[in-house]
């Protein structure tokens, strides 16, 4: 696929490796369902950009794969190979389950509330790994995320502009290794934008792992609230840094 639009409810297969060699967009009005086992490779400048609806599929026999597209040493282990996923402003209804992203810039990333009345984005039994820039970037909007990986990323998840968030069961890990150096906490939660407007937030992390080694960070959970709009955030039963 090159610079392709997804215009009606379309289903990919794992019969064979989907490659995607540059920008690919879902319509508002299209769904793209990704069935189990299917292998999404990515070109350098690849974005997936959601205006619609992704519901990706998979099975703890059969992952999904969101990768590049460089299978050859040393450029297989590289983060930032492409662009990764962008669930946008007219998005909703999204799934991914037991889904494997690595080797993103920008692994995902959600903006604004959803739509309808589910989460914009429902995550569960998915790895987000080996990220150069964040693994979850969301942008006063909602997300369901129930025992999830996400590990090795500058940033692992990025709540900024308030929204609707809960994490359960998900372990959230940071190691400087050759390719990356741990420099920012894996967890940033903050209600307000970069105009300093605050919006409500509601956030509950239970069951939950926020961890990091060889890098700069002292407190892997970073916590910024102002204005006078409602800040709800708990955590329950979490070992963290």
């Amino acid at each position: 696929l090159r610079n392709a639009t997804v215009t009606k409810d379309t289903s990919w297969n794992n019969d064979l490796p989907v490659v995607v060699l540059g920008p690919l967009t879902i319509s508002e009005d299209a769904t793209l369902t990704i069935n189990n086992g299917a292998k999404i490779y990515c070109h350098a400048d690849a974005r997936i950009t959601v205006n619609g609806t992704l519901q990706a599929n998979g099975d703890s026999d059969n992952r999904i794969l969101f990768t590049g597209d460089r299978l050859d040493d040393p450029y297989i282990y590289y983060p930032s190979s492409w662009q990764g996923i962008v669930f946008s402003e007219t998005s909703k209804d999204n799934i991914l389950n037991f889904a494997t992203i690595t080797n993103a810039d920008k692994a995902i990333t959600v903006l604004n509330p959803s739509a309808g009345s589910n989460p914009k984005l429902t995550l569960s039994h998915s790895i987000i790994d080996n990220i150069s820039s964040y693994g979850i970037k969301s942008i006063n909007s909602s997300i369901n995320a129930v025992n999830c990986l996400i590990s090795n990323c500058d940033s692992n998840i990025v709540l900024i502009a308030g929204g609707d968030y809960q994490f359960i069961h998900c372990t959230v890990a940071s190691y400087s290794n050759l390719l990356l150096y741990h420099t920012s906490p894996v967890l940033t939660v903050s209600n307000t934008d970069d105009n300093n407007q605050d919006y409500p937030l509601n956030a509950s992390f239970t069951n939950s792992v926020f961890w990091g080694d060889g890098g700069l960070i002292d407190d892997e959970i970073s916590i910024a609230q102002q204005g006078n709009s409602s800040f709800n955030l708990s955590f329950e039963n979490v070992l963290y840094k």
